[in-house]
């Protein structure tokens, strides 16, 4: 209800700025839309590089899985809170390579024009793809 009234409201010409809102995340209802949906691509060792606090690191995965979540299962320490795509605590930006991501109530449109994601939400579609949480 609230992203349809969000919606009618831009309708009605209401700056995008001007229209806050606060969405609730149940972790449940995401484990449910997962277990329906299959990949799209599925390509075996993805190279994945992040740069966080001025550190980069790079990882291997073949899984089909967030990007936040194979990062903090293999230790890295970033930022995230809801992991259902509301809060933006994960926001980063890919610098390379071309991710998808399934669910966003966080970002502005200008902001994924400019190529920032929700890495909880982001899965991986090329080979290659730097994220960057530093700009």
């Amino acid at each position: 209800m609230i992203v349809e009234l969000k919606s009618a409201l831009a309708e009605l010409n209401l700056e995008s700025q001007k229209i806050k809102l606060e969405l609730f995340y149940n972790p449940e209802s995401d484990k449910e839309q997962q277990k329906n949906k299959l990949p799209d691509v599925i390509q075996m060792e993805r190279k994945i590089r992040i740069t966080l606090d001025g550190l980069t690191s790079d990882f291997q995965s073949s899984f089909d899985i967030p990007i936040l979540d194979m990062a903090v299962d293999l230790g890295m320490d970033l930022p995230y809170s809801c992991k259902g795509g509301v809060c933006a605590t994960c926001k980063a930006k890919v610098v390379e390579g071309k991710i998808d991501m399934t669910t966003n109530f966080a970002l502005e449109e200008e902001e994924v024009e400019q190529g920032y994601v929700l890495t909880c939400q982001s899965h991986v579609k090329t080979d290659f793809v730097h994220v960057n949480f530093d700009v």
